[in-house]
């Protein structure tokens, strides 16, 4: 199981305390955080430590870092302010020889593509232009609920039109529902706070591909690769211990 965390965001010491412990890396790209300075240093930490870069896209909204989508923002803007953010990173990872491997798009955008076809199709645009054919990193969905927009709009695509791969996402330091979603972090105890609490979740979803909810109830959820934020205030502490252990989980599978 894959460890992916979100970097770039402005805790310099996190980003550089957290990559010899991840494998893939969400570097923000402008849009919720992040600058050209942020993602180069990212992305050289990245290389240094073989981890797989990605890119990761929001909102244009530092103000409210990428978790509102902006009331005036059409379609058409949409995609040029992504493609504009993807082509930056892509610049910064062609200087450093290393490539973009994936996107996984941050905060109100990563929700609202998994439900708004038309937001899904304005990100493959971006994608299209600015690294084409490059996977698509979504949350993964609990067995026997509604799948994502994907799958709906995958669908209508001709086999010369194809959409960009999915991969899929399992959260260990977030709190789910009893339908899958992620607690809303407006709500106390969206965020699981303890390094304790983190390691445990994640175990749990590399054993055993399940989470249990806020009821108490045990979802199914086969997921491609565990996060865990970079600003979550525990992050390094779960990262290390879930780094240190996940070979050993995985052999009780």
């Amino acid at each position: 199981m894959l460890l992916n965390c979100d970097l770039g965001e402005g805790l310099d010491d996190v980003d550089e305390r957290v990559m010899p412990f991840i494998d893939m890396a969400n570097i923000a790209c402008g849009g919720h955080a992040g600058d050209e300075a942020s993602m180069r240093r990212c992305v050289l930490l990245a290389c240094k430590h073989g981890t797989r870069i990605g890119a990761h896209p929001s909102y244009p909204d530092k103000a409210q870092f990428g978790r509102q989508r902006p009331k005036h923002l059409n379609l058409d803007d949409l995609t040029d302010n992504l493609q504009t953010q993807l082509m930056s990173l892509r610049a910064i990872c062609h200087a450093a020889q290393a490539d973009i491997h994936y996107v996984k798009p941050h905060g109100a955008l990563y929700h609202d593509v998994a439900t708004d076809p038309e937001l899904l199709h304005a990100l493959f645009r971006a994608i299209s232009i600015a690294c084409p054919g490059v996977p698509v990193m979504l949350q993964a969905r609990p067995r026997g609920h509604k799948p994502p927009a994907w799958a709906d709009f995958v669908m209508h695509f001709s086999a010369a039109k194809a959409p960009p791969p999915l991969w899929t996402e399992a959260f260990a330091d977030r709190t789910y529902t009893e339908t899958g979603e992620l607690v809303s972090r407006e709500h106390k105890g969206a965020v699981l706070e303890t390094a304790e609490a983190i390691v445990k979740q994640a175990y749990q979803l590399i054993t055993d591909n399940s989470v249990i909810t806020t009821a108490g109830s045990t979802l199914m959820i086969q997921a491609d690769s565990v996060c865990v934020h970079g600003d979550t205030p525990t992050a390094y502490t779960a990262l290390k211990d879930i780094d240190a252990q996940r070979l050993t989980w995985c052999s009780r599978k």
